[in-house]
């Protein structure tokens, strides 16, 4: 425990905000996944505050404003993608509850994880729009160094418009 609580503290300091998103948002849902299937509440509040702190670093962060040459493989998408995946993680994990009975803050922790997980899943599936439009949004900056869209306009419109119907498809 005191190891992770060094790890979660020492990331802001040794990386920038994207990395530390990233790495916060696949901490936490692992410390949720460990915490849900030992029966830790303690660790599934942290799971669950390391994704809010997760968030906060990457929207208070430039990561999602950068330019890239790099097609999906560049901060905004990356760390919105990591974001998403690990509000899913979460969301499958809790979405019905664990075997074994449950007590007293347990139980009553159990019982609002497994009706907020629908929750979870779309603050998954907008993490998932938001990538997806950071890459339909992306600017590269050209050999005169002015810095452009990738995509023009009609096709950005064209391809938000099959990112929204694919990944609800899907």
């Amino acid at each position: 425990a005191l190891g992770l609580g060094f790890a979660t503290i020492a990331v802001p300091l040794a990386l920038d905000a994207r990395w530390t998103s990233a790495v916060w948002a696949v901490e936490g849902a692992g410390v949720f996944w460990m915490g849900r299937r030992q029966g830790r509440w303690l660790a599934r509040l942290i799971g669950l505050a390391l994704q809010v702190f997760a968030a906060f670093a990457y929207l208070t962060g430039e990561a999602w404003r950068a330019t890239s040459q790099l097609p999906l493989a560049h901060p905004a998408f990356m760390g919105a993608t990591l974001l998403a995946i690990a509000a899913f993680v979460i969301a499958w994990n809790s979405r019905k509850p664990p075997a074994g009975e449950r007590n007293g803050f347990d139980a009553a922790l159990v019982e609002i994880e497994t009706r907020l997980s629908p929750l979870a899943f779309w603050i998954s599936f907008a993490w998932w729009q938001f990538a997806l439009n950071a890459e339909i949004d992306r600017r590269a900056m050209d050999a005169q160094g002015a810095v452009n869209h990738v995509y023009d306009h009609a096709l950005r419109v064209n391809l938000e418009l099959f990112g929204w119907v694919a990944s609800a498809f899907i």
